[in-house]
Order: structure tokens, then sequence, then C-alpha cells
């Protein structure tokens, strides 16, 4: 079971967006040809499903320390 509050993402110069309805959190993994980019996931207020995204690394998101 993962828990978590959604707490949006942060834009560079302008601020937090879609807090309290999308959770966006990094991951480990990076696109392997382009060293802006790295992968996260997504989930939002209304669903238990979630789903991978791909974002430029100068956004804010959340993190999760997670023990295999």
């Amino acid at each position: 079971g993962f828990t978590a509050l959604p707490g949006g993402y942060r834009v560079p110069g302008i601020g937090f967006r879609e807090e309290g309805i999308y959770g966006y959190w990094w991951s480990a993994s990076f696109d392997a040809n382009n060293d802006t980019r790295i992968f996260g996931r997504e989930m939002n207020a209304f669903s238990r499903d979630g789903s991978q995204v791909v974002y430029n690394k100068k956004y804010g998101m959340s993190i999760r320390c997670i023990r295999d």
C-alpha cells in the first residue's frame, strides 16, 4: 500500500500547481537520451491508478524514500 497526499508540482518562477489534485514523484530513472529529463510517477485524487510521466529536471516534484 502506497499512501500519499497530492502535492502537485513546482514550476520555476511561478510556484506550485495542482496541489490537492495531482501528486508527482520523481523516480531514480532518467532519460539516457536527454539529461534534462527524468522519469516519475503521477497519481490523482480521483483514481487509484498511477502513470509514468517524463518531466524536465527544473520542475519540482515530491520524493518518497522506499526501502527494498
